[in-house]
């Protein structure tokens, strides 16, 4: 096979990716017993993978996969919570140039109906008691040919456990049309927009890039690092920063099944007890962590901390005193653009992500005009001539597309303003937010500039 492969350590532009081979292989031969995962239950119950195992049981998946006659780009709908089966099986897939669509465990018959309706699976990956749910809805589900159950055996649905048992850990044959290349469709990522409707964005291969660089500029991870994103509630449209940003950077991802309501003592104590070197969560649980009294955690591996928004600075002061002065950077990003900007690690001051950021923001109207200081409008991102890796190839629904991809820009819904200075900030400011945060954007190039 010709073609130049990506080097995790060294190569961005390559004719051929796969965050499979080219990233979990490759750690699990040279960090075979790093753990690449690890869930913490709600009862305390660990589930964990090292990159060997991941390695291994992925390989396993894709031979399954290929049995069972799935190609390449092929959809595969992943319908389970965040388990170590959850990833063998769509680093499975991806291994076999499927494409993925991860599923609300949780979501409705309808909602389901729905999901299968926009994005069209060949395969469905259930656990066994969200298997039980589809029966209900089997009838309506479409195209769906191949039904495959993990964690209990159901009739009418593959094996999978039992498949992979089987299977060989290597693996067994890979053809030249199944290589996939950085432009490639990978991954379906549902979510729910600033004005709340429900989109459906598809991501390239190539979107691992923009992962590399969230774990990295922002997160400031590598290997070795614990790295631990907590966000309450459905976590589809977050599939990507809680599980492949890490595995871009070598380190070890971890996740929580918490309740709704989040104990902020609950998260000091995970925090202290499995060494968490790098955390990112939402302004309202740094608001909740900070009401408690922090010192009496040993929060010493803590050496990076995010947010998933803006925060308010007395917030951001209450965290820094009760970490020794390690100040929380924010950062904005949507599930169909990754990243935008954020205060990259080690910068002191606001930086734009991998990928974004400088003159490839600005903010437009509805027909991606851009407009002047003062006046109200959309965060928009360029992407003629160079579409940066983070933002979606397309929607699942046409009708989408026409609205976001306008002229040379990806506009969004995002209400934001230009200020006298330039900087890009959001329509409603939040109360007591530090100028430097999350909404401060640096301004697009001007002409002459």
């Amino acid at each position: 096979m010709s073609g130049e492969r990506f080097d995790i350590d060294h190569g961005e532009d390559a004719d051929y990716f796969n965050l499979g081979f080219d990233v979990v292989d490759s750690l699990a031969r040279s960090a075979r017993n790093r753990l690449a995962f690890l869930r913490l239950g709600a009862d305390g119950e660990r589930d964990a993978l090292t990159y060997w195992e991941l390695s291994a049981g992925s390989n396993r998946v894709a031979n399954v996969l290929r049995g069972l006659g799935i190609r390449a780009r092929d959809v595969v709908l992943l319908l389970m919570p965040r388990t170590s089966a959850w990833c063998a099986a769509a680093l499975g897939a991806v291994k076999r140039g499927a494409v993925i669509a991860v599923a609300d465990p949780d979501a409705s018959g309808a909602e389901l109906q729905s999901l299968c309706a926009a994005v069209r699976p060949r395969a469905i990956v259930a656990d066994a008691a969200r298997a039980a749910a589809v029966e209900e809805v089997r009838d309506a589900l479409g195209a769906v040919g191949i039904w495959m159950v993990s964690g209990g055996a159901r009739d009418g649905w593959t094996d999978l456990d039992a498949a992979c048992a089987a299977s060989s850990g290597t693996l067994l044959h890979m053809g030249f049309d199944e290589m996939t290349r950085p432009a490639d469709p990978m991954l379906y990522v549902p979510f729910g927009t600033a004005a709340g409707e429900a989109r459906i964005a598809l991501h390239p291969h190539a979107q691992m890039r923009a992962q590399r660089g969230i774990a990295r500029g922002w997160f400031g991870i590598e290997g070795n690092d614990i790295h631990w994103t907590l966000v309450p509630g459905p976590w589809t449209s977050l599939a990507w920063p809680q599980l492949f940003a890490e595995w871009m950077a070598g380190a070890t991802a971890v996740v929580h099944d918490a309740a709704a309501a989040v104990d902020p003592r609950d998260v000091l104590h995970v925090i202290a007890t499995l060494g968490v070197t790098s955390f990112c969560t939402t302004p309202d649980l740094y608001r909740a962590i900070v009401s408690c009294d922090m010192k009496a955690y040993d929060l010493g591996t803590l050496r990076s901390a995010t947010c998933a928004g803006a925060l308010d600075a007395a917030t951001i002061e209450a965290w820094k005193d009760g970490t020794e002065g390690l100040e929380p950077r924010s950062g904005l990003g949507r599930a169909d653009t990754g990243l935008l900007a954020c205060i990259a690690s080690g910068a002191g001051a606001r930086a734009d992500c991998y990928g974004t950021g400088g003159d490839a923001l600005a903010v437009t109207d509805e027909r991606g005009t851009p407009l002047g200081h003062g006046v109200q409008g959309r965060l928009a991102v360029r992407v003629f001539p160079a579409q940066p890796p983070g933002v979606a190839l397309r929607y699942a629904d046409p009708a989408h597309d026409a609205a976001a991809f306008v002229g040379d820009w990806f506009v969004t819904d995002e209400r934001v303003v230009i200020a006298d200075d330039g900087t890009i900030g959001p329509a409603m400011p939040v109360q007591g937010a530090a100028a430097h945060l999350v909404y401060t954007i640096a301004p697009p190039r001007r002409a002459g500039g």
